[in-house]
């Protein structure tokens, strides 16, 4: 295999990031980081591994840790984009 340290490497930080998430995710400074990191862990697990409904369900479930500001801030410029509508 060409690229075993990668491989090792990502396996790594998922157990980190996995034992670690309940401490990580609450404060400030690594909520983002934390985050990002289980949107790609649950995305690859969606797509590599077929399981996309657990994928989602996970994904979905990190949102809780979201500000509702950020969310609406997000949805209000997905639906303006969608609509072709701009705010001046």
């Amino acid at each position: 295999m060409k690229h075993r340290w990668f491989l090792a490497l990502l396996s790594h930080i998922t157990i980190f990031w996995e034992t670690f998430y309940c401490f990580l995710v609450w404060p400030k400074l690594t909520r983002p980081i934390c985050l990002a990191l289980a949107v790609a862990v649950h995305a690859g697990i969606a797509l590599c591994l077929g399981m996309k409904t657990f994928g989602l369900a996970m994904i979905i479930g990190n949102l809780v840790f979201v500000y509702p500001e950020t969310v609406a801030a997000l949805a209000g410029g997905l639906c303006q984009a969608r609509d072709g509508t701009s705010e001046a």
